[in-house]
Parts: C-alpha cells; structure tokens; sequence
C-alpha cells in the first residue's frame, strides 16, 4: 500500500453528509472519518473483537461506555476497549471523528 496524504475536511466541505465520509482499510488498519449532526451518530453496539482509538476533529458529542456518558470535544482522544457496550452521538451540532483499530470489515462509505 502506497502512503497516503488527503485533507478529510476536503471530502465534505459543506459538511452535509452524516456518518463515515472515508475510510481507509491496510493489511493491518482501519482508519475511519465520520461525521453526525443533529443528536445523530452510531447507536448502541458491543464489539467483542477490538479496541478502538479515536480523536474528535470538529464539534462536540457524547461517549457512551458500559452507560457511562461523556462529553467529547474538540482535540479529545478517546479509547475503547473491546467487550464494551459503546455509543457515539453529536452532542446536537456538528461532530466530526477519526477512529483507528486493528483491521476487520469496515465501515463503507455511502451504505
């Protein structure tokens, strides 16, 4: 795989699309960027299979972990472990986010 360089914030610039705008999948990676608004976001799930890391890009949202809920802003980087009851939201305006974890099927943009 070759390096790679984009501006994520190029990808949307209106900033009108909801959930991932782009992911990039390696042999070992994925990384994804996902944007919500409107109280919107990923809904309750539990992934027994990774962890995953992430940093807030743009806006506020919650965190939710086990049912412990957290206000995430701005420049905030988040851990996940697996095996966790997890929940991301906009806090009510735009929320932007990059996650990265070990790879699996991944999110796919416009599905």
């Amino acid at each position: 795989m070759e390096p790679k360089v984009i501006n994520l914030f190029d990808l949307d610039p209106d900033g009108v699309t909801q959930g991932p705008l782009f992911t990039l999948e390696s042999p070992e990676l994925n990384c994804n960027f996902l944007r919500f608004d409107g109280g919107e976001g990923v809904p309750l799930h539990i992934n027994a299979e990774i962890d995953v890391v992430g940093v807030v890009l743009e806006g506020e949202g919650f965190l939710q972990v086990d049912g412990e809920q957290r206000l995430l802003i701005e420049g905030d980087f988040f851990y996940i472990p697996r095996g966790t009851a997890r929940k991301l939201r906009s806090a009510g305006g735009p929320f932007a986010y990059l996650s990265v974890h070990p790879r699996r099927p991944c999110l796919t943009p416009g599905s």
